[in-house]
């Protein structure tokens, strides 16, 4: 997991396996501070369905896991009750949490259960398969789709796991120092 330091925030990845049920206390590698770290809550958000799911607010101001923003281009499909794809769509991935993700597309009409994939770092694609919780459509008819991720916690780990990793390398990608004309 990714934790920012309360002082300086420094971002660090802490292996969530180390942290205690009640919390930890870490201590900042670069300005010293000691603050405690603790597991975030999953909260499955209310059933397909409800009045909350609709607008989707009240399940937004009661997630408990730490979301990291992100940009990362994804494929996602539409599936039917039975689990069958109906219709691909390109998107993007712009928020991931340990149980959910935020994806941007362009799309009228979404189904109960979508699949998200994209490639990783090792160019094999990673796939999840979530359930949507809330969706907000923009003027310029992108949709926001909030996720809530449907898997073994190990897989959701890995995709999660997958998803900062691929963020974090196009970032250093774009970073990289342009050649000057020259020399």
């Amino acid at each position: 997991m990714i934790i920012a330091c309360q002082g300086c925030s420094r971002r660090f990845r802490l292996d969530e396996n180390l942290l205690k049920p009640e919390g930890s206390k870490v201590r900042c590698a670069r300005c010293g501070r000691i603050f405690t770290v603790r597991l975030p809550v999953i909260d499955p958000g209310p059933p397909v369905g409800s009045a909350e799911t609709a607008t989707g607010s009240a399940w937004v101001e009661r997630r408990k896991s730490a979301r990291i923003p992100v940009s990362i281009p994804a494929m996602c499909n539409t599936r039917d009750p039975q689990g069958r794809s109906l219709d691909l769509h390109i998107g993007a991935i712009k928020e991931v949490s340990r149980g959910g993700i935020q994806v941007e597309l362009f799309r009228r009409t979404i189904s109960e259960v979508m699949g998200v994939s994209f490639i990783g770092i090792d160019h094999k694609e990673i796939e999840v398969e979530g359930r949507v919780r809330h969706s907000d459509e923009h003027p310029s008819g992108w949709m926001r789709i909030g996720l809530s991720l449907l898997g073994s916690p190990s897989h959701l780990r890995r995709f999660v796991a997958q998803a900062i990793k691929i963020h974090e390398h196009s970032k250093v990608l774009t970073r990289s120092p342009r050649s000057r004309p020259g020399g």
